[in-house]
């Protein structure tokens, strides 16, 4: 399940699968947010899933750091940033590194430069892995990670490790709505208030894609 807490973002990425950039986009408010880990948060830690707290770039949610404490409150989160905000990409890294929450730093060719301290903070000791992916011994408490677009598409979408599905699992946008997954055509299956609707509850909450429903 995916938590898009704000599609604003301070960068304009061709690569990026929501098209977001400066200038647009909305935060989704705090009591929305604590509706939504209010009704699926104990399912989500039940289920041994992370809570995911995404964007745009999260940490320009004016209650970013509210959201993430009250996130910790239900279980084990994972957060992805791009790493502009320095302080707070910095701090996110910290906690990773200490087990407190999984902390991934979005880093391609494809994204602005940011202070080479936050990307040497985030790699150091790490492992490249597949897809591009750089992580730490899964047997440590270290949850840092970095993340790497390597087959992009150019103009609004990206092209993922898993079916070319940008954010597969249940996806709650700002506004409150609630999608089958990340793809640019999934369906929407209900909302935060009234919760996912009856014919969908079969909708796989973590790894479903709406291409594979329709065969494609």
């Amino acid at each position: 399940m995916y938590i898009q807490v704000t599609t604003k973002c301070n960068m304009r990425c061709g690569h990026c699968c929501y098209a977001c950039e400066p200038g647009k986009g909305e935060h989704m408010p705090f009591e929305v947010i604590a509706e939504v880990l209010a009704r699926w948060g104990k399912k989500i830690l039940d289920d041994n899933q992370w809570i995911v707290i995404g964007g745009g770039e999260p940490t320009l949610h004016p209650d970013f750091w509210k959201i993430i404490s009250h996130a910790l409150s239900y279980g084990p989160v994972w957060v992805a940033t791009n790493g502009s905000n320095t302080e707070d990409a910095l701090t996110l890294c910290r906690m990773a590194k200490r087990g407190v929450l999984r902390g991934v730093l979005s880093r391609d060719k494809w994204h602005e430069p940011i202070d080479p301290v936050v990307v040497e903070t985030f790699m150091a000791g790490l492992v490249e892995q597949e897809f591009g992916y750089w992580t730490n011994d899964p047997k440590s408490f270290d949850s840092r990670e970095i993340r790497t677009v390597k087959n992009p598409y150019i103009g609004g979408h990206a092209k993922a490790g898993l079916g070319g599905c940008p954010c597969r699992g249940v996806h709650i946008k700002p506004d409150g709505n609630i999608y089958s997954c990340g793809c640019e055509t999934a369906v929407q299956i209900g909302t935060v208030t009234d919760g996912i609707a009856e014919k969908y509850q079969c909708v796989s909450l973590y790894d479903g894609c709406y291409k594979e429903w329709i065969g494609n």
